[in-house]
């Protein structure tokens, strides 16, 4: 039975997360993202609603453990900076230059 969706979500908040991303999406895609965008909120709504009460809290289930080791740097392993920088597209002050990502609107 298909989920009817109880959520609203528009196709322009879809947009701005693309956007934030930086992931470009059609108007077409945008609809449709949307659309499943609202069916997986009414999923985890219905989630919301088991009863867990019974059911003991799992908090690790495949048995694997932490294994640490001792961390030594390998310099033969390592870049140089001008290695490491040698096929930027932009670079300052022997840095990495990206473009900007954040706006001060953005919180």
């Amino acid at each position: 039975m298909p989920i009817v969706s109880k959520k609203i979500v528009s196709k322009d908040q879809v947009k701005h997360i693309a956007q934030l991303a930086n992931i470009p999406i059609s108007e077409s895609e945008s609809q449709q993202l949307a659309k499943d965008f609202a069916q997986t909120l009414t999923v985890v709504d219905q989630l919301k609603t088991a009863d867990v009460a019974e059911l003991a809290g799992t908090h690790q289930v495949t048995g694997f453990k932490n294994i640490t080791r001792e961390d030594i740097v390998d310099e033969s392993l390592s870049f140089t900076q001008e290695e490491a920088l040698a096929n930027a597209r932009e670079q300052r002050d022997g840095y990495f230059l990206v473009p900007q990502v954040l706006n001060s609107e953005d919180k």
